[in-house]
């Protein structure tokens, strides 16, 4: 039974490898995403106040 797991895990490494990759790089684009929006440093409508476009997002009609 042992042997047999081991050699799943052997056999399939390499997607074991890349999963954990792309794991990684979305779990750290997450913890920036959140870094940010503590930080009130975020994309989007957030914080207009140094944004060249706010005039656009903000007009009256």
């Amino acid at each position: 039974m042992l042997d047999s797991i081991f050699h799943t895990i052997q056999a399939n490494m390499s997607t074991i490898i890349a999963a954990t990759v792309v794991f990684g790089a979305v779990a750290a684009a997450i913890g920036k995403m959140i870094y940010d929006k503590k930080k009130h440093k975020g994309s989007g409508c957030g914080s207009c106040c140094n944004c060249p476009c706010s005039g656009a997002c903000h007009s009256e009609h």
